[in-house]
């Protein structure tokens, strides 16, 4: 598991310690040595917690995969825990999604969630 930098977080992230319990970040200093935090990994049940619907998407090939949505935002966990970020147009239809990043981690979730909206993504 990846220690995490100072330089990757914000305050209020959700994160876990050195004992592997989660925990939020009160506050962050860039020499910071004695705070060991790694990252939480997005499961669909996080999710869910979040406030996404798990939705089932026919293709016209006949195969469903499942996205999860939260309004405009998309989201596909893919192999691997690798998880797509899409972000919808002000229609929110699929032919004006625009693919923002791949990402792997409840923090990187959150941060990208207050880049694009100014609101903390609440658990």
């Amino acid at each position: 598991m990846k220690e995490l930098k100072a330089p990757d977080l914000r305050v209020g992230n959700l994160v876990l310690d050195s004992t592997k319990n989660t925990t939020r970040v009160e506050s962050i200093s860039i020499g910071e040595h004695h705070r060991i935090r790694y990252g939480i990994p997005i499961t669909s049940d996080r999710l869910i917690n979040f406030g996404f619907v798990k939705t089932k998407v026919p293709m016209k090939i006949d195969i469903e995969y499942i996205d999860y949505r939260m309004g405009q935002f998309v989201l596909f966990i893919l192999p691997k825990g690798i998880v797509e970020v899409e972000f919808c147009a002000a229609h929110n239809t699929i032919e004006e999604r625009g693919y923002l990043c791949a990402i792997k981690y409840v923090h990187q979730l959150q941060n990208i969630y207050y880049a694009l909206t100014g609101k903390e993504l609440i658990f």
